[in-house]
């Protein structure tokens, strides 16, 4: 819930938070990358701006939230497999080393 995710970033420091480095809006039911923070975790990994997140380390993804959850419930330096659709194609895993913001 919205209140454990708010719960968590606040019991933890910013220096200990990690962070994927993506911008996210749900557009038309789809969970899409708005934007890539330069040097962040998503951008080695190769994530674009318009891929839609499908889950993140198997966990199903329908809202933002779900990807902040998921991301602050890990360690820095800790590995997600985010799987993306990229241009209305294929399924593609990805593998993102988290960072600190």
């Amino acid at each position: 819930s919205s209140v454990r995710i708010a719960l968590e970033y606040l019991k933890r420091s910013s220096d200990t938070l990690p962070f994927l480095g993506v911008g996210l809006r749900r557009i038309d039911g789809k969970v899409v990358v708005t934007k890539v923070i330069e040097g962040s975790a998503a951008e080695q990994a190769g994530i674009q701006k318009g891929d839609v997140i499908l889950f993140v380390d198997e966990k199903e993804i329908q809202y933002p939230k779900s990807v902040v959850a998921v991301v602050i419930s890990k360690n820095i330096g800790d590995t997600v497999v985010v799987t993306i659709m990229r241009d209305n194609q294929k399924l593609v895993a990805i593998s993102a080393t988290l960072r600190k913001k």
